[in-house]
């Protein structure tokens, strides 16, 4: 059939970040920020609520954490040092300021093993404070205070605390003040005020749209008195006070239903784990990798899951269903289509934009080793790939920390697991802590260092726009750039699968900042094309822009421009119409966002996107007695 290419569609894709009000070229690289470049160092409390240059929490590792709405980063607990000579759980709490870069000491004892107290459920007061512990699980709720639920110590929890940083005071909040407890399931999907999650650790957590507070898994009680690995999935609603058990089982040590990758379905469910990481994404779909659990059989996991919370049904993306796979690294910043983690747990990941997700560290396979790692990975779920990014393809690395505050290109975290870890407002990821196991020992060594993979301004051009239009078998590409310093040469790379790209053509930097390339060599049977810049300096170091992507379609097919699209998208008919057309927008879990009928006198029909946040639609079009569905990704 003939084929049409996508008729001046107009697609603009930007790399670049707003900082201190002005448009900058940056390139992300880690920057040792804070703490100590050797293990196992004591705290500096300094005075309670205030902030000082010399306050530092102790080395420590599986401690809980959380971002204020202030961008401000909270730290509490974990295993490690206070003041004393001794590790062991703590209960101490910290706030850091970037702005300033200084920790302060909100509250809790110095030294490890320190006692509950609860109070009287539901009344917050000064003294009250959750005992020392650690792999809790932690959320925000959409006031700004700080959640708290279970995690190990003397024993394991199922108590829920809420923090309020405006009184400085902790509030037991639901669950048990003993350890070791049952849950208390009741029906699935009916919420009850009897309702509980047994005692657990290590489990994962996410906060919804609506500010309700979700937990997977970890290791502790189900219903029965056998402790051991758990799938369960529950929501807890702070309006209502109440949780309701959502999905999966009520008992341990449950093997996965994986299902057909990329399709959701009612029986799907992840195997029992412990260490798994978790994300949500844009769309509010929940996520999920690795862990050590249950195919079915025990093991270490890469496994991706998706949970879309509307219909209540999981979705195996990507990784094996098999456990012990060793990671395929491919290119640092190149996608190739094995490219993947390994099986690892107790790793920290990041939520971006557009689906993007950081991943870092952990315990688990490279290509030829077990142990701990620093790799930084970065999944895309627009393309769901996965590009290893930074580090190193082999266990037990030590870091290199350079010098403090000073990024470089040599920088790097050494090899741990269980850090803390958030996001800034900008888009920078932080990391805190962790600890290792040095190889051949069993003795456990923990980290106090603070880092920052950050963005500074050494690349050597500033990639102001790069988009595109495809029309009688020919892609017309231009980019328009800013502060050219380096620039040595452009290379546009063509793909039909987006993962294998190839050189269509190289244009040589010549500082005029708007560039042309013209590809004439388009066939008939592909169904879409990928483009995007390889941009190389003077001294041979090299950067990828965003990739554009066009469907090449039917000619008598309307057509949807911009795509990807912000507020608004066009529908271009082929013919000129004077009719009524159908309009429906789906997301990819079938959510309909715009059902509407449009009066169309001419080719175009323009559509608002304003429900619609950044993700992947479809368009259904009907017009004439025949329906169209056209792609759309929506970007923010």
């Amino acid at each position: 059939m003939k084929k049409q290419l996508l008729i001046n569609a107009v697609v603009f894709l930007t790399v670049t970040f707003l900082l201190n009000g002005e448009i900058q070229a940056q390139q992300q690289q880690w920057v040792w920020i804070k703490g100590d470049s050797s293990v196992n160092q004591r705290g500096v409390y300094g005075s309670a609520g205030v902030a000082s240059a010399n306050n530092k929490p102790g080395a420590r590792g599986e401690a809980m954490s959380w971002k204020d709405k202030s961008g401000n980063f909270w730290m509490f607990g974990g295993m490690g040092y206070g003041t004393g000579n001794s590790a062991g759980p703590l209960n101490d709490l910290w706030k850091y300021n970037a702005s300033i870069n200084q920790w302060t000491w909100m509250k809790g004892p110095q030294l490890p093993s320190g006692n509950p107290v609860y109070g009287v459920k539901g009344v917050s007061s000064a003294s009250n404070i959750p005992g020392a512990r650690q792999m809790s699980e932690t959320w925000i709720d959409t006031n700004g205070n700080l959640w708290l639920f279970g995690g190990s110590g003397s024993a394991y929890f199922n108590d829920l605390w809420k923090y309020d940083a405006g009184t400085n005071q902790w509030t037991w909040i639901h669950g048990d003040n003993t350890g070791n407890k049952n849950g208390v399931y009741g029906s699935k999907t009916v919420a009850a005020p009897g309702n509980k999650p047994g005692a657990r650790a290590n489990a994962v957590s996410w906060t919804d749209q609506q500010g309700n507070l979700w937990l997977f898994g970890g290791n502790g009680y189900a219903a029965s008195g056998i402790g051991g690995r758990l799938n369960d999935l529950w929501k807890y609603n702070v309006t209502a006070n109440e949780w309701t058990w959502m999905n999966g089982d009520s008992v341990t040590q449950c093997a996965a239903v994986y299902g057909t990758k990329n399709i959701a379905a009612v029986s799907n469910k992840p195997g029992a784990r412990i260490g798994a990481c978790g994300w949500t994404d844009e769309s509010g779909n929940l996520w999920l990798f690795g862990g050590i659990g249950y195919t079915s059989v025990y093991g270490m996991l890469n496994d991706l899951w998706k949970y879309d919370i509307n219909n209540n049904e999981w979705v195996w993306m990507h990784g094996d269903s098999t456990i012990a796979h060793a990671a395929v690294y491919g290119n640092n910043s190149f996608i190739y289509e094995p490219t993947r983690p390994g099986a690892l747990h107790n790793a920290v990941a990041w939520a971006g934009t557009n689906g993007d997700v950081w991943l870092f560290g952990g315990r688990g396979y490279t290509a030829a080793a077990f142990g701990e790692l620093n790799a930084l990975w970065k999944y895309s779920a627009l393309n769901n790939q996965w590009t290893f990014l930074k580090g190193d393809p082999q266990t037990y690395v030590a870091g290199d920390y350079g010098v403090l505050e000073i990024p470089a290109f040599t920088n790097k975290p050494g090899s741990r697991e269980k850090p803390v870890a958030w996001t800034d407002s900008i888009g920078n990821i932080w990391m805190f802590g962790g600890e290792y196991y040095p190889l051949n020992t069993t003795a456990t060594n923990y980290n106090n260092d603070l880092w920052k993979f950050g963005l500074v301004n050494l690349l050597p051009v500033n990639l102001v726009s790069f988009s595109g239009s495809l029309a009688n078998k020919t892609a017309v590409l231009t980019w328009k750039t800013e502060n050219e310093m380096n620039v040595d040469y452009y290379e546009v790379e063509r793909s039909v699968d987006g993962r294998n790209f190839f050189t269509a053509g190289k244009v040589k930097g010549m500082q005029q900042h708007e560039y042309r390339f013209t590809d004439p060599h388009i066939s008939d049977a592909d169904a879409q094309l990928y483009y995007r810049l390889k941009i190389t300096d003077l001294d041979g170091r090299y950067y990828f822009s965003e990739i554009i992507v066009f469907d090449l379609l039917a000619e008598n097919n309307p057509q949807v421009y911009p795509n990807p699209a912000k507020d608004f998208t066009i529908i271009l008919f082929p013919e000129l119409i004077n009719s009524v057309v159908h309009i429906r927008i789906y997301n990819e879990n079938g959510k309909l966002f715009l059902d509407k009928e449009y009066k169309v006198a001419g080719k175009e029909c323009i559509v608002p996107l304003s429900d619609c946040k950044t993700g992947n639609y479809i368009i259904i079009i009907d017009h004439d007695n025949k329906k169209y569905k056209q792609r759309l990704f929506v970007s923010r």
